[in-house]
């Protein structure tokens, strides 16, 4: 099911236009493998976005069939960029059932806003973090 989770969010960052709060923020579009990236953050590249993929906790007894966890970092040279960036993010996928509508499932923010997981080179970049659970198929 992780493969399924990643492309769902891989294809909705890819299909977002230069207008979208998201991108706009970070001033320009999504592209897989320059400043959008699956499962492993590239050491040496700035202002992109990593789609991690985690196992979530056992299927639900209200019935949803998958729990899985995303986490999206956002590598960026601008803390204040980033934070808004991510901040948009957070706005946009929480309670979202469109990112995952050809699997009948919804994405749910878990903190309501994000935080600096990192800082690097001594302040030359940050990485921030929001975790997502994505939730599937109600049996």
């Amino acid at each position: 099911m992780a493969t399924v989770i990643v492309d769902e969010f891989r294809k909705y960052f890819s299909n977002l236009t230069a207008t979208n709060d998201i991108c706009s923020v970070l001033g320009t579009t999504f592209t897989e493998g320059t400043n959008l990236f699956v499962g492993m953050e590239p050491p040496k590249k700035n202002n992109c976005l990593t789609i991690i993929p985690f196992a979530g906790s056992p299927p639900s007894p209200e019935g949803d069939r998958h729990d899985s966890i995303v986490q999206l970092r956002l590598k960026t040279e601008q803390r204040k960029k980033g934070l808004e960036t991510m901040q948009s993010i957070i706005n946009t996928l929480h309670n979202n059932t469109t990112v995952c509508s050809s699997t009948n499932g919804r994405i749910e923010s878990t903190t309501s806003i994000p935080f600096i997981a990192e800082v690097h080179e001594g302040g030359q970049y940050v990485v921030i973090v929001s975790n997502f659970h994505t939730k599937y198929i109600k049996i």
